[in-house]
């Protein structure tokens, strides 16, 4: 390998270990079929806390429902917060009372805060976001959205930073905005 082309791999190196990836993957079993529209209105559900490794990270849930909250709210104004984790039953009757056509359900499956900047061991975060049809009960559409943080942090990232961008192609997605 030449010095120039062993300084072109460093710098790619570089730039890959600065940037955040994510995805958002889309359940076979989705049955929306049309985007939503802006009248939609949400409750957002609390996920419970997230664990990893025997930690408990108090306030990922409530941390989940509020960027959800806001990346739903760039569509519609109707977006309502709920407080505490609750069974899928209460979650629906909350809504239902609330006036909410749709319950988001976020379902935290990992979250993992390192010290990425000394260890090179990223941040990462995969969250199940369930949509579910306020008057029938049934799951229009569900996804995994994930995320891992860069390797060139230089302190101070944590993985609810890697919920907003993926989240805002999620609404995006569900509204037309975006199809994939």
């Amino acid at each position: 390998m030449t010095v120039a082309q062993s300084i072109r791999f460093a710098l790619l190196l570089v730039l890959v270990s600065c940037v955040h990836t994510y995805s958002v993957t889309k359940s076979a079993r989705t049955t929306l079929s049309e985007p939503l529209s802006p009248g939609a209105a949400f409750l957002v559900a609390v996920p419970v806390d997230a664990s990893f490794s025997g930690r408990i990270y108090d306030g990922s849930g409530i941390m989940t429902t509020m960027e959800t909250a806001n990346a739903l709210a760039q569509y519609t104004g109707r977006v309502t917060q709920g407080a505490t984790p609750q069974s899928r039953d209460e979650n629906l009757e909350q809504a239902a009372a609330s006036g909410a056509t749709h319950l988001i359900e976020p379902e935290v499956s990992h979250w993992e805060d390192r010290a990425t900047e000394w260890s090179a061991r990223p941040d990462r975060i995969s969250v199940r976001m369930a949509l579910v049809d306020v008057t029938t009960g049934e799951t229009l559409d569900s996804r995994i959205i994930s995320g891992k943080s860069r390797l060139a942090t230089f302190g101070g990232d944590h993985p609810q930073e890697l919920l907003r961008a993926p989240l805002e192609r999620y609404a995006d997605e569900l509204f037309g905005a975006r199809t994939k």
